[in-house]
């Protein structure tokens, strides 16, 4: 086996690699059952000749991830995509179970309720056939339906549009990569009924319950505009958010700051473990009882790849204390990319996980390299607040000039305002987010005192947006810029890659003098 300092980086590259492979080549898959089994029969032949074994075992992932990629995408003969062609006119009949948190959307002068299906019947001339596979639901009227419902419904089945064939985003691939190939519609005439209540998962309809209790609170205390915007940045939920200020944090490159993250994750662990010290519990269980709190919200906010990810890594961070061995985080990055990837190998393509994990890698590995260029710059080395100054300009850096390729494929948008912006958003979004958990737990304890913390959240969100505006109205502060190739993107990297090896090798061979 590899004998590295980061062999689990390795590991999920070569993992990687083989699931863009399988996506442009597709080769047989059969055969790649074979070659991977073969790889890894040989790998044990020459497991103690180490180098020979460490290629046999990046080849075989690169292998296995071809196999799990084209595993992913094969459906099975009971799938409703098999019976969807026979009804496409006229009206189905389905049941199944609610296995996601509802989305009750404005749609119009009414609403409308989203949420995925697990189906397990659909009624066919002759009578109701078993089926499997998951649609998204899409109710067009206000219903009480929850996560674990057992639902029957009347309504259209169809495949999801692409609404312009010119975006690089496509709605289909997008719903194709969570494993939904069919929508289903419910509008005037069609029809829900709740047959059986609680048929999902135990610990996941709590903590969508709690959620949708938390989302209640910020309703009531807040405007309907702030509340959307703290309902996405505690409980993961953007879909709310106004189009106009979304696209004020996109145009000063802070829109993570609306969505769970690392960042988020890590205060809502800092908030989790001072609320336990409180108890008389012994650092074990402070430890682990931070572990089920983080891995609770995971599941609150939707599981989402970046969310995953941050607690994951988070989880690792906090087991090390437990096992009293210290935690590599680009081996603990690597694992959470591991672990999402095994679970859904499709995760590859999406531009939250692509945009989280590099973000990530950049302030591991380029943050530095950028801080000992920073260190030679004439101010006070003891100076702890230049050194804070610095340490978020360069951090804001490596993820700006890592992100640019993709932020351009993507949203044909570049954002130099993001390494000022972030230097604003930053404090303004930790104190909202611990203003946001401090005044759901307050509403549910003592209601009085929570109008403090919504008034201090007013102030807070509104000043915050305020210097995002002005920020945005800098010069140059973005440029919209045309379209650019995904071979463009790869020799982008490719040029920072080798300028990160070069920077490497230049320190190995010229290492700094001790003093």
């Amino acid at each position: 086996m590899i004998k590295t300092h980061r062999p689990l980086l390795s590991i999920t590259l070569a993992l990687s690699l083989g699931i863009l492979v399988s996506q442009i080549a597709r080769p047989d898959f059969r055969l790649l059952v074979l070659l991977t089994f073969f790889s890894l029969f040989l790998n044990g032949l020459w497991i103690k000749k180490k180098i020979i074994a460490g290629s046999l075992t990046v080849v075989s992932f690169v292998f296995l991830g071809m196999v799990c990629c084209q595993n992913s995408q094969v459906v099975s003969e009971d799938h409703i995509i098999h019976a969807a062609r026979y009804h496409k006119k006229g009206m189905t009949f389905l049941e199944g179970i609610v296995v996601s948190d509802v989305q009750r959307r404005p749609f119009f002068k009414g609403k409308k309720n989203i949420f995925i299906l697990d189906v397990k019947r659909i009624k066919a001339p002759w009578g109701w056939i078993k089926k499997s596979g998951r649609v998204l639901v899409q109710i067009f009227r206000e219903t009480p339906v929850q996560y674990g419902d057992y639902l029957r419904l009347k309504g259209k089945l169809y495949r999801p549009f692409n609404f312009s064939e010119d975006e690089k985003f496509s709605y289909r691939e997008y719903l194709e990569r969570k494993g939904i190939k069919l929508m289903f519609s419910v509008g005037k005439k069609g029809e829900y009924q709740v047959l059986r209540f609680d048929k999902g998962n135990g610990f996941e309809a709590a903590a969508y319950r709690l959620k949708n209790r938390l989302a209640k609170i910020f309703w009531k205390h807040l405007t309907a505009n702030e509340a959307a915007i703290m309902i996405g940045v505690v409980l993961g939920d953007r879909y709310l958010i106004p189009k106009h200020i979304n696209e004020l944090f996109i145009q000063t490159g802070t829109v993570h700051i609306l969505a769970i993250s690392g960042f988020n994750v890590g205060i809502v662990a800092f908030i989790i473990f001072v609320i336990l010290k409180t108890f008389p519990l012994g650092r074990r269980w402070q430890y682990m009882l931070t572990i089920f709190f983080l891995v609770f919200y995971a599941f609150l906010t939707g599981g989402q790849p970046s969310v995953v990810r941050a607690t994951i890594m988070a989880c690792i961070f906090l087991a090390s204390f437990l096992l009293e061995k210290e935690s590599e985080p680009t081996n603990s990055l690597a694992l959470a990319a591991l672990i999402i990837l095994l679970q859904n190998p499709m995760n590859l393509f999406d531009v939250g996980f692509q945009l989280s994990f590099i973000s990530v890698l950049a302030i591991l590995h380029f943050h530095p390299m950028i801080m000992r260029v920073l260190g030679k710059l004439p101010f006070d080395q003891e100076s702890r607040v230049a050194q804070s100054v610095l340490q978020c300009f360069s951090v804001s850096l490596a993820v700006w000039i890592w992100l640019a390729a993709l932020l351009v494929y993507y949203f044909q948008i570049i954002t130099p305002v993001t390494i000022l912006a972030n230097f604003v958003v930053i404090p303004f979004s930790t104190v909202l987010i611990i203003l946001g958990f401090g005044m759901v737990f307050l509403a549910m304890l003592w209601p009085p005192l929570a109008l403090a913390f919504a008034a201090c959240i007013k102030v807070t969100l509104n000043a915050m947006i305020a210097c995002i505006y002005l920020l945005s109205q800098l010069p140059w502060a973005y440029v919209y810029t045309k379209e650019i190739s995904l071979r463009q993107v790869f020799v982008y990297y490719g040029i920072m890659g080798l300028g990160v090896l070069l920077f490497v090798l230049i320190r190995k061979l010229n290492p700094p003098k001790s003093i």
